[in-house]
């Protein structure tokens, strides 16, 4: 009997334990909830008063307090996950600067590749073209117009005007480019009279230094006085030049010369007993350089022409005479600009 009053002795203390520690835990609760209400009681609102759940020993309490504890885990849980979540962001900023570095590289690699030395590439471009002007040479060669004719009788064709013109020796003429024997009256003769040579000065105009004369001689036609002897209105002289020091070339291709009209020198007086007419034209001191000049005579209006040099050799002696160019040992002037 002793032993069972031990044990309810010791049973009863056990359970006076308990349920104290029970009211001390309830206590926190007690406190937060009238803090709660002095809050609430502050902002001047009604509340009414909570229930006493300081009594409670239901292990329902130890519950909510874990659940409390768990929603302070859970609290911080979303402070990890941010933070991971910031980290997997700032990776994926990473990522996106890594991508927008590649895409820039890729950038730089289309920049190298559309430089301005591969795109135009003037040689590979330049080089159909000059294959292209070599076509066209071709073309401007069968284009010549003096393709395939033959003047005859010693002449030169020469292309002018993009037409074939045929150049021809002393008595042809050209008709329908080729040379064709001139039928209409001949001069008797023909020749540059007068100076032999001309120097002169950029500029100079003195009618003395630069007038060149030219002759020509028709049986019955020319000769003095003149007004027995008139000027023909169908005849034409010219003296002609062009940069040069020797002979003229035979026959005498007109195109590379410079022809300027001659006038009828109506103060000639035939003084020295040749019966003849006489033109004069200014030699142009325009330019520097050294030329010659000859003269050319039509009588029927410029159809067709007579070339004539002065006919003094080098050393001016008298012969041969001025008369016409015939072949390529002939003499023009000369004339030495500064």
């Amino acid at each position: 009997m002793k032993k069972i009053c031990i044990v309810l002795a010791l049973f009863t203390m056990f359970l006076f334990i308990g349920c104290g520690s029970d009211e001390d835990e309830s206590d926190p609760v007690t406190d937060t909830t009238d803090t709660a209400a002095d809050t609430d009681s502050d902002s001047g609102d009604s509340l009414p008063e909570a229930p006493d759940t300081s009594d409670s020993g239901d292990p329902a309490d130890d519950t909510e307090t874990s659940d409390d504890a768990d929603s302070s885990d859970d609290s911080e849980t979303p402070d990890e996950t941010g933070s991971e979540d910031r980290d997997e962001i700032q990776d994926e900023d990473e990522t996106q600067d890594e991508g927008g570095n590649e895409n820039k590289d890729e950038d730089e690699v289309q920049d190298d590749t559309e430089t301005p030395d591969d795109t135009e590439t003037p040689d590979d471009t330049e080089d159909p073209a000059y294959d292209a002007d070599s076509s066209n040479d071709d073309d401007d060669i069968a284009a010549n117009p003096c393709e395939g004719v033959s003047c005859g009788n010693g002449g030169v064709c020469s292309a002018e005007n993009g037409s074939a013109v045929c150049n021809c020796p002393d008595g042809f003429y050209d008709k329908n480019t080729a040379c064709t024997a001139i039928t209409s009256q001949k001069p008797g003769w023909i020749g540059v009279q007068w100076p032999f040579t001309i120097s002169a000065s950029v500029g100079e105009t003195d009618f003395n230094t630069l007038t060149v004369f030219g002759r020509i001689y028709v049986e019955g036609v020319t000769g003095c006085p003149l007004s027995n002897h008139p000027q023909q209105s169908s005849w034409k002289a010219q003296l002609g030049y062009k940069q040069g020091t020797g002979s003229a070339e035979y026959p005498i291709v007109a195109g590379t010369w410079t022809w300027i009209n001659a006038g009828f020198n109506e103060a000639f007086t035939c003084d020295d007993g040749n019966q003849n007419h006489e033109y004069m034209a200014s030699f142009p001191a325009t330019e520097a350089g050294n030329f010659i000049y000859i003269f050319r005579f039509s009588l029927d209006n410029g159809a067709t022409w007579w070339y004539a040099d002065k006919g003094k050799g080098p050393d001016n002696s008298d012969l041969p005479r001025p008369d016409f160019i015939t072949s390529e040992t002939n003499h023009p002037g000369k004339a030495t600009i500064n």
